[in-house]
């Protein structure tokens, strides 16, 4: 099983309509991502800021990827829908509503950057970020990923 079907395994999902900035968008992740932790959700908001603050997130196509080392012993992930883009930077042109954000452990340097270049070529495939945007329940979404998974693991 590949890195990223491992994470995918234990990923929530959720869609969201009421998040209108990525203001919002932050507090709710560190909410989501607190859960069955140790961790803060101070810490976690103020982890994700400080990472933002180095370089945008934002890889394209309506997709980011918050992300930042804290102190896990396994990698938390949590994908967002959302009902509309938002502003995610100061550039108009920056505007998301697929949001895949990641805890990764402050040791394992190699494990972070291949994931998230794993993420990123997923989502170079406009057919299924579309098709991912059209879904509109949770159970949908949960019910894509894990076809996305099991055709991972039949290709590999």
């Amino acid at each position: 099983m590949s890195e990223l079907q491992s994470v995918l395994e234990l990923t929530t999902v959720h869609r969201f309509s009421d998040l209108v900035s990525k203001k919002k968008l932050f507090e709710k992740l560190a909410e989501l991502l607190i859960v069955d932790s140790n961790l803060t959700f101070l810490r976690v908001l103020g982890n994700l800021n400080a990472r933002e603050k180095l370089g945008s997130t934002y890889i394209g196509k309506g997709v980011a990827i918050p992300h930042c080392k804290i102190a896990v012993e396994a990698v938390k992930a949590v994908i967002l829908i959302l009902d509309e883009k938002i502003k995610y930077s100061e550039s108009n042109q920056q505007q998301a509503d697929i949001i895949f954000a990641l805890l990764v452990p402050e040791e394992n340097c190699d494990q972070h950057l291949h994931l998230l270049s794993s993420i990123a070529r997923l989502c170079e495939d406009n057919n299924w970020l579309d098709g991912l945007r059209k879904l509109n329940s949770e159970k949908e979404i949960t019910n894509y990923i894990n076809k996305t998974k099991s055709n991972m693991a039949q290709s590999s």
